[in-house]
């Protein structure tokens, strides 16, 4: 009886050591990214075993990934800094509406962020844009990332191409980034002419299409 009980013990203990493990090996099977808020205590302690033996990377935040994942840099700036969401030329870039690599990334606040110093890494190079709390949650959509469940946060098609007109783009950017818009599937001229008259600049698009179609 007092062998039984032991073993049940043994059993119990390795059972409450193996499941926290095997938990954490299921939710990376699934996605390369893990919050760790999202973790129990003992996942935890876990994950900063594995990430002192370089099984996993700390990015900030409470963010980590696996090791083996190849980084999505979008992807764990938007982690990072969760209030952004992706505009201007780096929206148009991922939306592949423009081919030109984002070097400096623009990305879309409220009005008053500050970006947070102790994150230098991702920020050094995020040109910041802030808008009002009643503009900037307006056409705003997800794209998935390859590895992981995580999505990055950006402005609809209509809304970068509109933005990029008021920015003052070079206007054949603008129409080459409009024609490669119209000749996506989801490209729609009633659309963008909709957006457009909700945040301005109705009267330079139509004309543009006009051209264009």
């Amino acid at each position: 009886m007092v062998e039984d009980k032991q073993i049940k013990e043994s059993v119990e203990f390795l059972r409450k050591k193996i499941s926290p493990m095997s938990s954490l090996i299921s939710m990376l099977d699934s996605d390369s990214i893990l919050d760790v808020k999202d973790l129990n205590s003992e996942q935890q302690k876990i994950i900063n075993s594995m990430i002192q033996e370089n099984l996993l990377i700390d990015i900030g935040r409470g963010i980590v990934t696996d090791s083996d994942w190849s980084p999505n840099d979008f992807l764990l700036r938007q982690l990072v800094l969760k209030q952004g969401i992706y505009s201007g030329n780096t929206a148009l870039y991922l939306w592949e509406l423009s081919d030109q690599f984002p070097y400096t990334v623009d990305m879309t606040f409220k009005t008053g962020y500050k970006l947070p110093a102790s994150l230098s890494k991702w920020t050094n190079n995020v040109n910041v844009r802030q808008v009002s709390k009643s503009k900037v949650d307006l056409f705003v959509t997800e794209l998935a990332v390859s590895g992981t469940n995580k999505k990055i946060k950006i402005y609809t098609p209509e809304r970068c191409l509109i933005e990029s007109i008021q920015s003052s783009a070079a206007i054949l950017d603008v129409n080459t980034a409009i024609k490669n818009y119209l000749s996506m599937p989801s490209g729609n001229a009633n659309k963008l002419l909709m957006v457009a008259k909700r945040l301005g600049n109705y009267k330079k698009i139509r004309q543009i299409l006009e051209i264009l179609l």
